[in-house]
């Protein structure tokens, strides 16, 4: 999993920002133990939305205009990315 320079995040659209936070939702699902996606993006309504693990369901997170939010999302799941590639952990 590639991961965002600060500059590609500059340079970036929310369109894009969003497909990578996708893929980067996609590979920690493969390393969480359930398998589920920590993040959902419904470009249809424009929203985000979050995993609560132990209510088992996804909810509101921000809009797919809130790019700061967007951009903290990208970082605290490349910070997992980043620590799962170090630990070489094993996929489910």
């Amino acid at each position: 999993m590639k991961l965002l320079n600060e500059t590609t995040k500059a340079r970036y659209s929310n369109t894009q920002l969003l497909k990578h936070l996708d893929r980067l939702s996609d590979f920690v699902s493969q390393y969480n133990g359930t398998g589920t996606a920590p993040l959902r993006i419904d470009f249809a309504f424009g929203t985000l939305f979050k995993y609560d693990y132990d209510a088992k369901c996804y909810y509101f997170e921000c809009s797919i205009d809130d790019r700061d939010n967007i951009l903290d999302l990208i970082n605290t799941y490349s910070a997992h990315v980043k620590f799962i590639k170090t630990h070489n952990m094993p996929k489910n």
